[in-house]
């Protein structure tokens, strides 16, 4: 996946990105987790995901963000209500940090 953009309005963010290669190749659904500058998690609040273009909308509850952190991580995929393997794995290595204007 790479971020195509990242838009604050007077209430959230939203993070537009892409998902890679071709849907019938996607085992896990790629999201993101969104930390402000304290390092406090945003929490979303819609989005679509396992989809070419996804976007995910975090609740900012007008406060004014002026940097996040992106961490990536992805979730057991297209199974459904008959999941069985939930599981969650963070990709720290890979956060990026990036400043809001």
């Amino acid at each position: 996946m790479w971020i195509d953009k990242v838009v604050q309005s007077p209430i959230t963010i939203t993070v537009y990105y892409e998902m890679l290669g071709e849907p019938e190749s996607w085992e896990y659904d790629d999201q993101f987790k969104l930390l402000k500058e304290e390092k406090q998690e945003v929490l979303p609040n819609s989005g679509q995901t396992m989809v070419q273009s996804s976007y995910i909308r975090f609740n900012t509850n007008t406060e004014r963000i002026d940097q996040i952190t992106l961490i990536p991580f992805y979730v057991s995929g297209y199974e459904g209500n008959q999941k069985t393997d939930v599981y969650e794995v963070l990709l720290t290595e890979q956060a990026i940090e990036i400043e809001l204007n």
